[in-house]
């Protein structure tokens, strides 16, 4: 994983950037760790990661065998690859073969998305469609927005039931894309029955679940996601069962247990860690989840 890691920071080129070091870091931001080499048979992810870009930047990426998947949260992202040229939207997601190399400019501040950057072999059958880059509209399609829930979900350390999870689900994005590259998906079968998951609220999910640690609040994600709270309150409890702060701060309350058991840290370290600013308020609401308070679990 290593090698392809370093491929692929080697196949980016900066030309023109004001902080050359976030970009850097953007890319490799989230790198999965295996068991074994998951080798070329099934698609895998190297890296991932979730940026917000808030000054103007140009990236040039040489040819490297590398899958790209660009999923677009706000601002716009225009993308140049052989003699297309395409630019994202907020909701929509681009597919880009790196093999074909790619340049890529911002067009709106800020510029959010979530990517992965994905190893092994492509099927064959996909090549026609990856000869240039391809846009997605996921507010309309079904089921991608699901799949974006469940890639975010993916945990750092893969093992071989999630590398095949995420093979599955990498070749239905591209599948998706193909049915629309053929103009036939209105033709086939809906074989997939679960609910269409609107893409703010997956967003969200995937901020709470594996960015926890960020000052969030209802405020932050009516304005990041351009949806009124008591509309993301409601979608995301008839969703998840929960309210989306009572399972923030579930998140947080599991964090601060694993840091209790497997650091010295101390309580207030282990509260701004987790997320929270005010330890009494930490305090109060780890007692109400696991009925001790953080030292006494410590203890346990």
């Amino acid at each position: 994983m290593n090698n392809e890691v370093g491929k692929l920071q080697e196949a980016l080129h900066i030309e023109s950037l004001v902080n050359e070091e976030l970009v850097l870091k953007d890319v490799v931001q989230n790198i999965y760790e295996y068991d074994e080499d998951p080798g070329l048979s099934l698609l895998h992810p190297i890296v991932s990661g979730t940026t917000i870009l808030r000054l103007p930047l140009k990236l040039h990426f040489s040819k490297v065998n590398i899958l790209l998947f660009i999923f677009s949260i706000e601002g716009g992202l225009e993308i140049k690859q052989n003699d297309t040229t395409i630019t994202t939207n907020p909701g929509t997601c681009i597919a880009l073969n790196l093999a074909h190399g790619a340049d890529m400019f911002t067009t709106m501040l800020p510029c959010g998305f979530r990517f992965y950057y994905v190893g092994g072999e492509c099927p064959k059958e996909f090549n026609e469609i990856l000869s240039h880059p391809l846009n997605i509209d996921l507010t309309n399609q079904n089921p991608t927005p699901l799949t974006l829930e469940q890639l975010s979900c993916i945990p750092i350390k893969i093992d071989k039931p999630i590398l095949f999870q995420f093979h599955a689900k990498i070749t239905e994005i591209l599948c998706t894309y193909a049915m629309i590259y053929y103009n036939s998906s209105e033709n086939t079968l809906n074989i997939d029955d679960s609910p269409n998951v609107p893409v703010y609220l997956s967003i969200m999910y995937e901020l709470i679940h594996n960015h926890s640690e960020n000052p969030f609040s209802l405020d932050y994600f009516e304005n990041r996601l351009g949806v009124s709270r008591y509309r993301l309150c409601r979608e995301y409890h008839e969703k998840y069962g929960v309210s989306p702060i009572k399972d923030l701060n579930h998140i947080r309350i599991l964090n601060a247990k694993k840091l209790l058991l497997t650091s010295s840290m101390q309580i207030q370290e282990v509260s701004n860690s987790v997320g929270f600013d005010d330890v009494t308020h930490f305090i109060r609401l780890f007692k109400r989840e696991t009925g001790h308070t953080p030292g006494q679990f410590r203890t346990l």
